[in-house]
């Protein structure tokens, strides 16, 4: 009986310890949660962070300021409801993953905030270690976030996958 009620008592602060992540700021007015401290770089003039879990999945956020190119998100936004600039953005991040397929997108919001999402089919890209990429493009201010989440061979890591992706916060 005893050790049941130890178990009852201990198990919660274990669950607790083992889920501290760690939180990131993007910029002055946005960050998000990554579940260890990521890697820190630059891509293309960008800002990006990188952190991989072993086997089983990577988490990417990518800072893009469009105020470089003379635009916000709200001229953004415009741009994008034309087809053609919407098939030219989605196109370039496509054409960044030889071999993959599109399995999913959708405009939805994100705090109020336009975004886009997209579901990747990464089986054929590369190696084929990732085999599937989740995509979140949100835009505020001057900036495009874009989170992304993969996984590996290992198999669907929802939870995981959400907790990351859903973690975005503004200031």
């Amino acid at each position: 009986m005893k050790k049941l009620l130890l178990s009852l008592v201990l198990l919660p602060l274990f669950s607790f310890v083992a889920d501290e992540w760690v939180t990131v700021k993007l910029d002055d007015h946005v960050s998000i949660d990554f579940p260890s401290p990521p890697q820190n770089s630059s891509y293309q003039g960008n800002t990006v962070w990188v952190q991989d879990m072993d086997s089983v999945a990577r988490c990417m956020a990518l800072v893009v300021d469009l105020g470089k190119f003379g635009m916000d998100s709200a001229q953004m936004a415009i741009e994008m409801e034309k087809p053609e600039n919407f098939e030219q953005f989605r196109e370039s991040m496509m054409g960044k993953m030889a071999g993959a397929k599109m399995i999913s997108e959708k405009k939805t919001l994100t705090h109020g905030l336009t975004t886009y999402e997209f579901v990747v089919n990464m089986e054929k890209v590369n190696d084929g270690t990732m085999t599937r990429m989740f995509s979140r493009n949100i835009f505020y201010g001057t900036k495009m976030f874009s989170l992304s989440f993969y996984e590996k061979k290992a198999g669907p890591q929802e939870a995981l996958k959400d907790k990351f992706i859903n973690s975005f916060r503004l200031h």
